[in-house]
This record gives C-alpha cells, structure tokens and sequence, in this order.
C-alpha cells in the first residue's frame, strides 16, 4: 500500500497491517480522533489529529476495504 501525505513523498508500506499500525503510530494511538474524509474502491482520504495532517492512502479495493474496517473496529475514527 502507498501513504501519501502533505510532503508529497509516497511512503511505500509492505502490507495492511504495517500501513495500519504507520497510520495509528501517526495519530498519536488516540482513539476518535481521525477523521474520515472520502473513501474509494481504490484509496481511502483521512485527517490526522494534532497537525491537521491529511493522509491518502492507496491500494486494492480489498486492502481499503480492510484498513477502513480495522480503523472502525478499533475505535480510531471521529464520530
């Protein structure tokens, strides 16, 4: 999976879970508090908390689909 963010270099993450645990490594481990922006078959758009950070995350369809339900399982999502 591919992170894109505001410094507009990709980072290039292994598997779904490395780009999960990146993505709660980034938001401090605060549970609701990223914010979900837009989600597609093939990328998913969220806010990170504290420096307002917006984060792209691209793939397959079944690695967004996968990230996004561990985000939501796991409570990290804004309500």
């Amino acid at each position: 999976m591919t992170v894109f963010n505001d410094t507009f270099r990709p980072i290039e993450l292994k598997n779904q879970m490395s780009t999960f645990n990146y993505i709660v490594e980034r938001s401090m481990n605060i549970r609701r508090s990223i914010r979900f922006i837009e989600k597609e078959p093939d990328h998913l758009t969220i806010r990170l908390p504290g420096c307002g950070e917006y984060l792209e995350i691209t793939g397959t369809e079944s690695e967004v689909n996968w990230l996004d339900e561990q985000l939501r399982r796991y409570d990290y999502y804004r309500r």
